[in-house]
């Protein structure tokens, strides 16, 4: 059976009160309608049993519907789901954010709308990670939309230190500040190859009006490979006198390791330090203090509830070009 079929026959199944998929509810525009044929689906390697996926589509800036599904209902039960709906002629927003992700069948979420508490024993996931697409709805027309996400999933290390799993790839990203000044210190494993970093150029920012100093982290801290493992230590200098007399911050982006050899698997060309659009994939986004009237430095690990120069975000859902960074660790 063709997908499309599969979604034909699925859309039989749908339950009338789940979004009705008429554009009826209140304050939904009214119009002719197309028809909206949806595959969500996760990207992951822990033990996935079922997905929560929270699904709004607007037309006009009003909701035409919203509805809350589970893999277990509507897909295979290891995050994919599937669902179809109407949409209203005109340009339209379809926003699908993974609510939930867990390791045992969720059931039946009975009513639930989109931004209702999630049921106990979720898998705790870093960011928020939300897809979004906007496109023209055409009368009497179907419109296939995929959305692929790929989840950073909060992971416990050593001695019950933070770190981030993506795929089978565990990271830990470290702002370090020790009797060597400030570094940016990363650190990833997987099960057999080391896994690939993708890393922005650092920038260091100072609010005296001077120049930016921008830091190339292949040569200020050359990655390295050891045995299963990706180490990167790229050390952040700014000099001594611009410091004392101004507030400097530093920032880059980074993505937690890229499994090695399945990278296709993952919406990511390695070859051209490229995640590829439209796929919702993890960013570290580092954004730091390095001087304030003087030397300053606040070590943080991502994954810390209470870092806020460590985040995890997710690219631009939606995004109609591909997300490049500017070096690879290999």
């Amino acid at each position: 059976m063709t997908l499309r079929a599969s979604l034909a026959a699925l859309a039989l199944l749908i339950p009338a009160c789940a979004s009705d998929g008429d554009g009826g509810g209140d304050g939904a525009p009214a119009g002719a309608q197309g028809f909206l044929d949806l595959e969500m689906n996760v990207v992951a390697v822990a033990p996935v049993r079922d997905a929560i996926w929270d699904v709004t589509v607007t037309s006009g800036g009003a909701d035409v519907w919203d509805v809350r599904l589970t893999s277990g209902e509507f897909g295979d039960g290891k995050g994919l789901a599937l669902y179809v709906g109407t949409c209203v002629e005109g340009p339209t927003t379809l926003r699908a954010a993974l609510a939930g992700l867990y390791s045992a069948r969720v059931g039946d979420v009975g009513g639930a709308k989109p931004g209702d508490p999630i049921p106990a024993n979720a898998i705790a996931l870093l960011g928020e990670p939300v897809a979004e697409a906007t496109f023209t709805c055409v009368a009497d027309q179907d419109r296939f939309q995929a959305v692929g996400i790929v989840p950073a999933v909060s992971q416990t290390l050593g001695e019950g230190r933070p770190g981030v799993r993506v795929g089978p790839s565990v990271c830990e990203v470290n702002w370090a500040c020790d009797d060597d000044g400030p570094a940016l210190d990363v650190s990833c494993s997987a099960p057999e190859t080391p896994p690939v970093v993708l890393m922005d150029d650092l920038v260091v920012h100072c609010d005296d009006g001077g120049e930016d100093v921008v830091i190339d982290p292949t040569t200020a801290g050359p990655p390295e490979e050891v045995l299963n493992q990706t180490l990167w230590r790229v050390p952040v200098a700014v000099d001594a006198e611009r410091a004392a007399a101004a507030t400097c911050t530093v920032t880059t982006r980074l993505t937690p390791g890229v499994p090695a050899g399945e990278e296709g698997r993952f919406g990511v060309r390695i070859a051209d330090r490229a995640i590829v659009a439209p796929t919702v994939y993890p960013l570290v986004t580092l954004s730091a203090v390095v001087a304030d009237h003087g030397p300053s430095c606040q070590a943080e690990l991502v994954g810390d509830p209470d870092s806020g120069a460590l985040r995890v975000v997710y690219t631009a859902a939606g995004a109609a070009a591909d997300t490049v960074l500017d070096h690879a660790s290999r």
